[in-house]
């Protein structure tokens, strides 16, 4: 918690100066206080440190989920540890002056929160902002990938101090949760704060993208001085103003993480920190994220190859990725001839002529090399577009997918994804084998191609992957 106590002696409820909480905090000064509870900057005698006390009082709370929040809070802090999180002391329940209270004693942050730093000054520099937020992402991600994920739900510039280094804290767990709400699931509580909550949390719903909108609200408070409920929403949305002069990597951070719907945001707080440290792609739809490290199960060891804007040249570097998207064709002949040796060779060796079986063996593989050349030949007689995929390659444009959840089926994995193409976010899924599942965990990326004529067929580019040089 934040050392900027408020003004005036403990409230009632609290110890007095002389007395001991638990018979080893003694109450300092008052740093907030709420409807139901204050929370205290206090001494811990036995560990020797100043500390934060957070007390809230039984009899002065409306409903049993309060009680449950709090419960909640401690629980949560109790399995965190991070230099962005405040360490969690101690939890008891006491019998203060005005009833039962219970308490927590958390770790008092030494700084200044970023609200007095907004009204008060000095304004942050653009270097300044970008160590900032990149900060505040790698405690996100930290927050976002514990099992179960644990969401703050209030993120603001009040529950964020910067320490005397630079460092942010994210304080203030009291609404937090740990676990994630499908669409479906609306919760019975709403927590967070008007403006710097994301339109999902007013259903109840909350997901990694939650906490990344109200980080993005938080920044434009802090870049323009003026909080979100001030800001013109006549486009539905909140966005940078078009004249603040800001890096343009934190405006295109920034204005994707506040995008309306969740779909819209970036998916992870990982993914939000690449687009907020990586310059922009180029314009053209196949060069947009061609360059981006795969993330996942590669780790960033392979890169996307980009097979470049149509037309495309069937014979040239990536003739292999061609042949593949063609497809391959099933001749009814062919298949009979198959079915027809098996059948020969399996009655031939039931009759104990193993002669007449090495014979149509042998047989079924000088005339199987022949359909095979004989398929060859009418492959390439075929137009350039001839097929679904080879169509594709040929005129589609170039986008990058992402996993974004992986499902576990009867067969193996259903694999969740999407990519941005023509100006839109586009969703899909492929059936995968319980090995290529495992190994493509979300997060991970791979190419597509798709149609502009045709959005919901594309073909996904399995062979895109090469070694870096």
């Amino acid at each position: 918690m934040s050392n900027e106590p408020d003004d005036g002696a403990p409230a009632d409820g609290a110890a007095g100066a002389e007395d001991l909480i638990n018979e080893r905090y003694r109450v300092e000064g008052v740093l907030g206080r709420g409807a139901s509870g204050t929370t205290y900057v206090a001494a811990d005698v036995v560990a020797g440190r100043r500390v934060a006390l957070k007390a809230l009082d039984a009899r002065a709370i409306e409903t049993w989920k309060e009680h449950e929040l709090f419960e909640r809070e401690a629980r949560v802090l109790g399995g965190l540890r991070h230099h962005g999180v405040p360490e969690l002391y101690d939890f008891f329940e006491r019998t203060g002056p005005q009833g039962p209270q219970m308490c927590l004693v958390m770790e008092l942050v030494e700084g200044v929160s970023l609200a007095r730093r907004i009204a008060e000054g000095p304004r942050f520099d653009p270097i300044e902002v970008m160590q900032l937020s990149s900060d505040l992402l790698d405690v996100l991600i930290y927050l976002h990938g514990r099992a179960p994920p644990v969401y703050h739900r209030d993120i603001k510039p009040s529950n964020i101090i910067v320490r005397a280094d630079g460092t942010p804290v994210l304080i203030d767990f009291g609404g937090v949760c740990d676990g994630w709400r499908a669409p479906g699931e609306s919760g019975d509580t709403i927590v967070g704060t008007a403006g710097y909550m994301p339109p999902e949390q007013y259903l109840g719903q909350v997901g990694p993208w939650s906490d990344l909108y109200a980080l993005g609200a938080t920044l434009l408070h802090l870049l323009t001085g003026r909080p979100p409920a001030e800001h013109d929403f006549g486009a539905g949305r909140h966005m940078l103003p078009a004249e603040l002069e800001v890096h343009p990597r934190l405006r295109r951070f920034v204005d994707a993480v506040l995008a309306p719907a969740p779909r819209d945001r970036p998916q992870s707080a990982a993914e939000a920190r690449r687009l907020l440290m990586e310059d922009a792609p180029a314009a053209s739809p196949a060069a947009t994220e061609a360059a981006i490290a795969l993330g996942g199960a590669q780790g960033g060891a392979r890169a996307l190859i980009d097979p470049g804007p149509p037309p495309r040249d069937s014979k040239g570097p990536h003739a292999a990725l061609y042949k593949e998207m063609r497809g391959k064709y099933s001749h009814p002949a062919g298949c009979l001839f198959h079915l027809v040796m098996i059948a020969l060779t399996i009655t031939w060796l039931a009759l104990e002529n193993p002669l007449a079986a090495v014979a149509t063996v042998l047989s079924w593989i000088g005339l199987g090399k022949l359909l095979g050349h004989y398929e060859r030949t009418t492959d390439r007689a075929l137009p350039p577009d001839g097929t679904p995929g080879g169509k594709l390659f040929v005129h589609g444009s170039y986008a990058v997918a992402e996993v974004f959840a992986r499902e576990e089926t009867d067969k193996g994995f259903k694999l969740k994804y999407h990519y941005r193409a023509d100006g839109s976010t586009l969703e899909d899924a492929v059936e995968v084998s319980t090995l290529v599942g495992l190994a493509n965990p979300p997060g991970t990326r791979f190419g597509v191609i798709w149609s502009p004529e045709a959005k919901a067929k594309h073909h996904v580019i399995k062979q895109d992957l090469a070694d870096p040089k």
